[in-house]
């Protein structure tokens, strides 16, 4: 209740403010100003005042208020071309005042004195910084060791994280790699359909090996070089080969590294 009754207040009360401006707005044409300064309206004319005549002899009678300045009433913000000119002598005697020599030397000097306090507070700051890195300098190299340690490890692990992920897939499609090596060496095609087959089968292990390649992963050498525990793996001995002893006559399984790990080694013969 006490809402509405507000809201109502408030709503005559901006009602009579229009009403009073409209009102102000439609006599200002009508409004001047007496000898006294007070202002009348002409609306409604004066009456004639009676006046006598001055002898010729004498002056014509001036009111002291002649001279008078008029007053204008401004209702609604309007300036004169009066008012104008003065704001334009105003500015540009400031004008004046802020780029004489005066006021320039007193800038100069107030920026000098602001200039070398800053120097000062520079310097206060540098002397803080000298005498805290002679505090903790220590604890400061000790700091940034063990930081470069971690990040080593950091590193470390998860290159090595990655390698062994990278090795375990590996190891999946080394499985796929042997079944496509066994079919190329029992299987013959003769025919030219079969052939085609065969060409497409062997591009798609071509892929598999370069794919190989660019993980790191290369084959581990065998026929030809001396036996190697290391990385090959013997399932027989063969005598009578045109090999020396000890030395890869025959292979069997491929064997697979990555860098300087041993992804599986290679099953060869050895001769004798």
């Amino acid at each position: 209740f006490f809402f509405l009754k507000t809201r109502k207040l408030m709503t005559h009360t901006f009602v009579f403010a229009l009403l009073f401006l409209s009102l102000c707005k439609a006599f200002t044409p009508y409004l001047h100003t007496s000898p006294f300064g007070v202002l009348t309206t002409s609306v409604f004319p004066s009456p004639p005042i009676a006046t006598t005549s001055a002898p010729p002899s004498s002056p014509p009678h001036k009111s002291p208020y002649s001279t008078r300045p008029s007053l204008s009433l401004n209702l609604f913000g309007k300036k004169n071309k009066k008012d104008d000119a003065g704001d334009a002598e105003s500015s540009s005697d400031t004008g004046d005042i802020l780029n004489s020599p005066a006021f320039l030397s007193k800038k100069v000097e107030v920026l000098e004195k602001e200039l070398k306090e800053a120097e000062a507070d520079l310097s206060a700051a540098v002397f803080e910084l000298d005498a805290a890195k002679e505090e903790w300098a220590s604890q400061m190299d000790r700091l940034n060791g063990e930081y470069g340690a971690v990040k080593s490890r950091a590193f470390n692990a998860t290159r090595d994280a990655s390698k062994k992920a990278t090795v375990k897939v590996v190891k999946e499609v080394l499985q796929v790699v042997d079944n496509f090596e066994r079919a190329f060496t029992s299987v013959k095609c003769e025919s030219e359909e079969a052939k085609e087959v065969e060409a497409c089968y062997r591009e798609i292990h071509a892929g598999m090996e370069a794919v190989f390649l660019e993980l790191g992963v290369t084959a581990v050498e065998t026929v030809g070089e001396e036996f190697d525990f290391e990385r090959h793996e013997a399932i027989m001995q063969q005598p009578g080969t045109d090999y020396e002893e000890g030395i890869v006559c025959q292979e069997f399984q491929k064997g697979y590294m990555m860098e300087d790990e041993l992804i599986r080694p290679a099953m060869v013969a050895v001769a004798l």
